[in-house]
């Protein structure tokens, strides 16, 4: 469908405007069985939101995931665009350790919206990093940000290459979220 948009010039000479209609794409988010067990686990709750790239003022948008059992969400409102993949809110001890639609790697690299579904992997074997963010003179700093970054980080490293933690009023604050090694 063509759709025509004047400004001040006359509708003839405005070139067509293609719209594009949003769909809604599908996910699934499971636990890697972690030991001996093969046990199918719940995964925890998280977040998990999708980042248009180098998109003109997409700076502040973002598009979450609604669940609707533990194991299937699905993101409404996709444009078939690129886009970074984060899963937020990874409790202690989790991590992610693969994204992928159809085969491609959405952890590391960019996504593409298909009519594959995206498939979020964590597991459970993630290490925990704690500790305390002090002033020059000892003095805790609450409210500060932390931010761990997996190697290598660049200032353009994809979402989840870097892990931001908050410190408590106290200033102590726990990294998790990062895949071990």
């Amino acid at each position: 469908q063509e759709v025509f948009v004047s400004a001040k010039l006359p509708l003839q000479q405005m070139p067509p405007v293609q719209l594009e209609i949003p769909r809604t794409i599908q996910g699934i988010i499971n636990v890697a069985a972690s030991g001996a067990s093969a046990e199918k686990k719940s995964p925890p709750e998280v977040l998990i939101y999708l980042f248009p790239v180098d998109r003109l003022n997409s700076s502040a948008e973002k598009l979450a995931a609604v669940f609707s059992d533990p194991f299937t969400f699905h993101i409404p409102a996709v444009l078939n665009n690129e886009y970074w993949v984060q899963v937020e809110s990874i409790p202690p001890g989790y991590y992610v350790k693969q994204i992928t639609s159809g085969g491609r790697d959405a952890l590391l690299g960019t996504y593409f919206p298909s009519t594959q579904p995206l498939e979020i992997e964590l597991a459970d074997e993630a290490p925990v990093i704690k500790g305390e963010v002090r002033d020059q003179d000892g003095q805790p700093l609450g409210g500060s940000t932390v931010l761990a970054c997996q190697i290598p980080c660049s200032a353009d490293a994809a979402p989840n290459h870097l892990i931001r933690a908050q410190a408590n009023a106290t200033g102590q604050f726990v990294v998790s979220g990062f895949p071990p090694g």
